[in-house]
C-alpha cells in the first residue's frame, strides 16, 4: 500500500493481440487518501478598515495564501465588491490569478468596477482557492471611492412667541423652549426692516424675558431668534 497523502504518477498504453505496443498516455497524478484542507485565509494590506481609495487607479493588496498540503497550491483568488457588509448587493466580482507573496489588483482593472459610485463607502472581500478549488474564508474590509460627504446639519427649530404684554415701559416677551441659546432682535418698522439685537437679550437660555422698548420711538416689533453656534 501507498504512504498516505503521498504523491503518485500513472500512465497506461494499449497492446493488440501481435503484443504490438502503443506510445505511453500523458502522465496523470493521484494521492492515497488525501484530506484537501483550505488555504489559508489572505491578510489585506490595503485599503485596510474605513481607508480612502481616491480613484479608480487604486490598487487592492494583500499578501498571498498558503496551503500546507502536499502537492497543493494556492492557484488563484476570488475578489468581491458590495455595498453592504453582509454581501447582499454585490457589485464587482472577480477571479484574480496568483502572484508571488503579494497579491495587487487596480480597481479600473476589475470587470464592472464602472458600477461603484464615487463618494461613497463599499465593503470588500478577497478568498484564496487551491488545486481542488478549495476556498479559504473570507477577508473582509472597507473603503471610502473617492470622498465622503459631509452632510450640513440639520436647521434648528425656530421658537413660537407665547405672549408679549407691556408694563412699566417694558416688554415682556415669552416663548416656546428651545436647545440652544435665543436672543431678541427689534425693528422700527417691517418695511425694509433692519433687525438689530437688543441689548441684554442675547444668550437667552430660558423662555421668558423683560426688555425696555427703545426711546424715542413710539412703535416697533420685536422677534426672538434662535442662535445656532454650529453655523454662527
Amino acid at each position: 500500500m501507498g504512504r498516505h497523502r503521498s504523491p503518485y504518477w500513472w500512465r497506461c498504453r494499449s497492446i493488440d493481440t501481435g503484443n504490438n505496443m502503443s506510445a505511453w498516455s500523458e502522465t496523470g497524478t493521484f494521492f492515497v487518501d488525501l484530506v484537501n484542507h483550505a488555504p489559508t485565509a489572505p491578510l489585506i494590506v490595503s485599503p485596510y478598515f474605513g481607508a480612502t481609495m481616491p480613484d479608480a487607479n487604486g490598487y487592492f493588496v494583500w499578501f498571498a495564501s498558503e496551503d500546507g498540503d502536499l502537492g497543493d497550491f494556492v492557484t488563484g483568488y476570488q475578489l468581491q465588491i458590495a455595498a453592504d457588509d453582509a454581501f447582499a448587493n454585490v457589485l464587482v466580482e472577480a477571479d484574480i490569478g496568483a502572484q508571488p507573496t503579494v497579491t495587487l489588483v487596480r480597481l479600473n482593472a476589475l470587470p464592472g468596477f464602472e458600477s461603484l459610485a464615487l463618494n461613497a463607502r463599499y465593503y470588500w472581500r478577497v478568498r484564496a482557492l487551491d488545486l481542488w478549488d478549495a476556498p479559504s474564508v473570507w477577508t473582509t474590509a472597507s473603503f471610502v471611492y473617492g470622498e465622503l460627504q459631509t452632510e450640513p446639519p440639520a436647521p434648528v427649530e425656530p421658537v413660537t412667541i407665547t405672549g408679549m404684554t407691556i408694563a412699566d415701559g417694558q416688554i415682556h416677551l415669552s416663548w416656546t423652549a428651545s436647545d440652544y441659546p435665543v436672543r431678541v432682535e427689534f425693528t422700527a418698522s417691517l418695511t425694509d426692516p433692519q433687525w438689530v439685537p437688543v441689548n441684554g437679550a442675547t444668550g437667552l437660555g430660558g423662555t421668558t424675558v423683560a426688555v425696555p422698548f427703545p426711546t424715542g420711538l413710539d412703535r416697533g416689533f420685536f422677534r426672538v431668534v434662535v442662535e445656532d453656534l454650529r453655523t454662527e
